[in-house]
């Protein structure tokens, strides 16, 4: 095998395409936060942004947003299920995002339901996602 250089401007783009598709981590944090986080970086560095987060169960989740680029606050939400007892519960979250900032919407933009035999039925204002890692696309 013959190892080569070049100084080729496709080579160079090509390489330079390939290390924008891989992810830059803004936060992480395996038992993840319910309330505000800083990001290391500002969100519209970035074309998209892919939230993990986790519900008081431990499942998980993801959601990509499209950033653009754009120096524009983004209201997205998260929800997850899990099924306990013949019992589905529905926990929702509604949030914010804007420079290096990820917080919850408004005074309480959670929200818990349960579906059981009897009909879907409110739980209450339990903050209960918590975002645990956010990666940048460029």
């Amino acid at each position: 095998m013959v190892n080569t250089q070049t100084t080729s401007d496709i080579d160079a783009y090509s390489c330079n395409y390939v290390n924008d598709m891989k992810p830059q981590v803004l936060y992480n944090n395996a038992t993840g936060s319910n309330g505000s986080i800083t990001l290391s970086d500002y969100i519209y560095n970035y074309e998209s942004i892919k939230i993990y987060y986790r519900n008081n169960d431990n499942v998980y989740n993801s959601l990509d947003i499209y950033i653009g680029k754009q120096n524009v606050t983004r209201v997205f939400s998260m929800g997850s299920w899990t099924s306990s007892n013949n019992i589905m519960y529905f926990k929702y979250k509604c949030s914010t995002m804007n420079g290096k900032s990820i917080s919850n919407y408004g005074s309480t933009p959670y929200i818990e339901y349960y579906q059981s035999s009897s009909g879907i039925s409110w739980s209450g204002n339990n903050n209960l996602i918590y975002i645990v890692r956010v990666e940048g696309y460029k």
